[in-house]
């Protein structure tokens, strides 16, 4: 898509963009559809809110399960058995193995 095309593009959406909302606040029937939409539009942000939530209560479980996970695998005399030898050396050092 050239240039000429997408400021063509960015121009007509931009007007479509700001007719819908301009009839939305400024005729009464937009008004209406506001009002009968709004009810719509906080069920949808409260079902983003509750499935955030979800998520973040998943994350902490597998967390949770990654670092029981980590305690049963870990050798007894420290250090993860999955952490590469390479851990916090400098790549010459790893070069003169």
């Amino acid at each position: 898509m050239d240039e000429r095309t997408q400021v063509f593009l960015t121009t007509v959406l931009g007007a479509a963009v700001g007719g819908v909302f301009g009839w939305l606040y400024m005729t009464e029937r937009g008004r209406q559809v506001r009002v009968r939409l709004e009810p719509f539009f906080d069920n949808v942000i409260d079902e983003i809110h509750q499935a955030q939530h979800t998520v973040d209560k998943a994350r902490l479980a597998a967390n949770e399960g990654r670092l029981a996970l980590d305690d049963v695998l870990r050798p007894a005399g420290g250090g993860a058995s999955w952490e590469s030898r390479d851990v916090g050396q400098t790549p010459q050092a790893r070069q003169a193995r």
